[in-house]
């Protein structure tokens, strides 16, 4: 007779993830070994295939590329597991679950995310000690180029009403950037030349002219060689943007199917965000041309509203989940919106933003001799938000141990959204009533396995640490991700 063991069969689900031969066929082969075999009891197989699903994202192959400060000390899968706050902007209906606190509410939780191709921890210190350029050539034309994420949750607060629901509110700052610099480029004068460009082309003359100094092009010829420089960084491209979020989210429990201690347990809830643009750079170069937007709050001033801010828009995230016994099924749609901006919106010839870098470097406070500078001002320009579409498993195996499972599409593929659709499988266990640990294994196209991890100390108030992959500081040297999160405080009452 088969004894099922929850426990036994989810860590041999775990260690097929490093079987990657004819892995498909092992899986099946087992499924049909133990929910075809009629010793095995009807409920017992139902739990199997519940297991089998919430281990399936470790077969799968995508690319992970965002942080999210929770989300990374949570081992990389929360859309079922976050609760309280930590449900805004993942899913908002877990807000309505019952084991809510009433009141919970954070400070000061930051992520951070740098992403390439051989990004490794001596690299970094090869091109920040060493100013290794060619290095750094090497990682910027790597797939994708360098990706840069950042995620500030200034604070957050989330209450729970008895029969009206939850309701939770934030300020929180995100930041998006990717620079890729085509193979063409290969020395110092060339990055020069780039940015040289990009700033010729959305900045006014004298803004753009601390860049063009520092392109070396001189002689009768110098204009024709730039020229030709420039026709051949064909798609580089540099973006960068960020934005604040002020979000207020509400999630409730629905109807239940069955009576209420054991029966499917619905819920919904809906997420509202004004988002406030701090900060929106693109440059391109495509097809003989170079194309620039350019829109940037100058003022310094830190305001949770961004006054002077150039960019508004207006965001939602969605979602619905449901608890039955020891399970828990989430799915929402996060980040559906836009921010519109006024700022500089350029698309010029390389020849024109060419004679633009030589005009600006012979005199830097006369504008008059820059013939053919035309530059748009208040120009309106749109950034679509990186919506994604979530679902999550998680399952209680005790009151220490729970497992979760996420998988999370893009729904477009504006900047900073994921390249491919993402999946981990995380465990969260409880040691004692002071320590949180967190681990998981997300299997990521370019990537490889990745192993996010995370520790939690405290009950009532909590601290926390996280990164997104182990293994670049234990000296993985393909597709690395140096990522740091922590939360500086958190109290649930």
């Amino acid at each position: 007779m088969y004894v099922f063991s929850t426990r036994s069969y989810f860590m041999f689900s775990i260690k097929m993830v490093f079987r990657r031969l004819n892995r498909v066929k092992l899986l099946i082969y087992f499924i049909k070994k133990l929910i075809f075999n009629s010793y095995l009891p009807t409920m017992r197989k139902i739990t199997f295939i519940l297991l089998v699903i919430l281990a399936l994202p470790l077969y799968m192959e995508a690319q992970l590329n965002f942080v999210f400060p929770v989300g990374t000390a949570r081992g990389g899968a929360m859309t079922a597991l976050s609760s309280d706050w930590e449900s805004i902007a993942v899913s908002p209906s877990n807000l309505g679950w019952d084991e809510n606190h009433k009141i919970s509410f954070t400070l000061v939780n930051f992520g951070i995310s740098a992403q390439a191709d051989q990004l490794t921890i001596p690299n970094i210190k090869k091109i920040v000690n060493n100013n290794d350029t060619a290095l750094l050539e090497q990682i910027l034309s790597s797939h994708g180029g360098l990706n840069l994420y950042a995620n500030m949750i200034w604070a957050a607060f989330s209450v729970k009403i008895p029969k009206i629901g939850g309701f939770a509110f934030s300020v929180s700052d995100r930041a998006y950037g990717n620079i890729f610099i085509s193979p063409n480029v290969t020395s110092t004068q060339d990055f020069d030349a780039a940015f040289a460009a990009v700033a010729s082309t959305a900045f006014t003359p004298q803004n753009a002219q601390k860049f063009n100094s520092n392109v070396n092009v001189n002689g009768a010829d110098s204009l024709m060689k730039l020229i030709n420089l420039l026709n051949s960084f064909n798609t580089t491209h540099v973006s960068l943007y960020e934005y604040r979020e002020i979000n207020l989210d509400y999630g409730r429990h629905l109807f239940t199917i069955g009576d209420d201690s054991s029966g499917f347990r619905f819920y919904g809830g809906v997420g509202l965000k004004y988002l406030i643009g701090l900060a929106d750079i693109h440059g391109e170069f495509d097809n003989y041309k170079v194309a620039a937007d350019y829109a940037v709050d100058n003022s310094g001033n830190f305001s949770p509203f961004g006054s002077g801010a150039p960019g508004h828009g207006v965001g939602m995230d969605i979602g619905a989940s449901m608890a039955y016994k020891k399970w828990k099924f989430a799915v929402s749609a996060t980040d559906i919106g836009s921010i519109n901006w006024t700022g500089t919106h350029s698309t010029l010839s390389d020849s024109t933003v060419a004679q633009r870098i030589i005009q600006n470097r012979k005199d830097s406070n006369n504008s008059n001799n820059i013939g053919s500078y035309i530059q748009s001002n208040s120009e309106t320009f749109e950034t679509i938000l990186p919506a994604k579409l979530r679902f999550g498993a998680a399952y209680k195996v005790n009151k220490y141990l729970t497992l979760a499972s996420d998988i999370i599409m893009p729904l477009n593929n504006e900047v900073g959204n994921l390249e491919g659709t993402y999946y981990s499988i995380a465990g969260h266990l409880r040691i004692g009533k002071l320590l949180t640990l967190d681990a998981g294994l997300a299997s990521a196209r370019y990537y490889g396995v990745v192993l996010p991890a995370g520790i939690a100390f405290g009950n009532r108030i909590q601290i926390y640490f996280g990164v997104n992959d182990v293994l670049t500081f234990l000296g993985k040297t393909e597709n690395t991700d140096v990522s740091a999160a922590f939360g500086l405080i958190r109290v649930n009452l």
